[in-house]
């Protein structure tokens, strides 16, 4: 089945939660999100995911309100109002629908809040956010490259020559230019391809050089963090520790698509082991003291509890002090989901 169009995917959104599509209401908001999707980057994308999931942060809503009411004066709507966040999930979808960082970072932010168990205004969003970071990843690392041709198409129009001219007659000074502008466009062709060949092997150089990286560390079975091998790592650190190393070997802004199951390798039988987020961090904080953190971010949840605990010392205050920023030390999950949204927030902080 054929993706929907942004037109047809948003009147659908519309239509799912009883709202009226179409009309001037539908191309403010269609034309709002093409707008924002261009000029969004940085932290910027990851609160108009917030925004697109209920929650309001920085300057989300005041862009997405100024763009909307470019086209249609009479929105008036707030952040928490449903169509508001339908044109929030419409604006992330329309950055997920490019090819840049930006939507490497709507990718990781989708998939942080659904980590969370934070509910979008559509459900699409997640499979989204899932499609796009699929697709970009095996594009930056160069999986899906078409070789560039080139050939002699250039030459096409000029006419063959033999010892005595063509056919007999000796070329004239038209069929020189002919044959000189053939031969500046084929030039030209050739470095292009050399240039597009270049990226292209580099690309996929880099990329094999990440997948040695990453299978050496796996087959060590050894912790660079904690200075033993992962059998003696407390279970309760290793997701962390676990996410954190894995993403220091990564050398592209989005994870590989065996993420998953290397991780999963890594952690060993009790990946599906139930773990709380405050008793990783308690255990793992002190482990990564050179790991270099964000600042706090409600969908970087690991990396700002770490930050925490490590500012204030492991004192016990730091859970509530996350609170700012509507974290929930006490969240539960596996230790595999765990350890995959650690190694995710550590490249997200770098695309930040």
């Amino acid at each position: 089945m054929p993706e929907d169009s942004s037109s047809e995917q948003l009147s659908r959104w519309l239509r799912e939660v009883q709202l009226e599509p179409g009309g001037a209401r539908q191309a403010a908001i269609e034309e709002a999100s093409t707008l924002l999707a261009k000029s969004l980057a940085g932290g910027d994308v990851l609160d108009m995911v917030l925004l697109a999931h209920g929650h309001e942060r920085g300057t989300a809503f005041g862009q997405l309100s100024n763009a909307i009411r470019g086209s249609d004066e009479t929105f008036g709507g707030r952040p928490d109002d449903l169509d508001s966040k339908i044109a929030a999930c419409a604006t992330v979808a329309a950055v997920l629908a490019g090819n840049s960082k930006s939507a490497s970072i709507a990718s990781q932010g989708v998939r942080s809040a659904q980590w969370l168990g934070l509910a979008p205004a559509v459900s699409d969003l997640p499979d989204l956010g899932h499609s796009s970071a699929a697709r970009r990843s095996e594009a930056l690392r160069g999986r899906r490259t078409k070789w560039p041709a080139i050939g002699d198409d250039e030459f096409k129009g000029v006419p063959k020559f033999d010892a005595e001219g063509q056919e007999g007659q000796p070329a004239t000074q038209q069929d020189l230019r002919k044959l000189r502008d053939a031969s500046a466009g084929a030039t030209r062709a050739l470095r292009m391809g050399q240039q597009s060949l270049l990226r292209a092997l580099s690309a996929r150089l880099a990329a094999a050089d990440e997948e040695l990286d990453l299978l050496w560390w796996a087959f060590t079975g050894y912790s660079e963090l904690a200075h033993k091998p992962w059998a003696e790592v407390m279970p309760e650190a290793a997701p962390v520790l676990c996410g954190i190393e894995f993403a220091q070997k990564l050398r592209f802004e989005l994870e590989i698509p065996s993420t998953e199951a290397l991780l999963a390798r890594m952690l060993g039988g009790g990946s599906d082991d139930t773990i709380e987020l405050a008793t990783s961090v308690e255990s793992a904080g002190r482990l990564v003291a050179s790991t270099a953190l964000p600042d706090g971010h409600p969908l970087l949840p690991v990396l700002s509890s770490i930050s925490e605990f490590r500012a204030l010392d492991g004192d016990e205050s730091w859970k509530g002090s996350v609170g700012r920023w509507e974290i929930v030390p006490t969240h539960n999950t596996t230790r595999l989901a765990l350890a995959l949204q650690c190694a995710r927030e550590c490249v997200l902080s770098e695309n930040l």
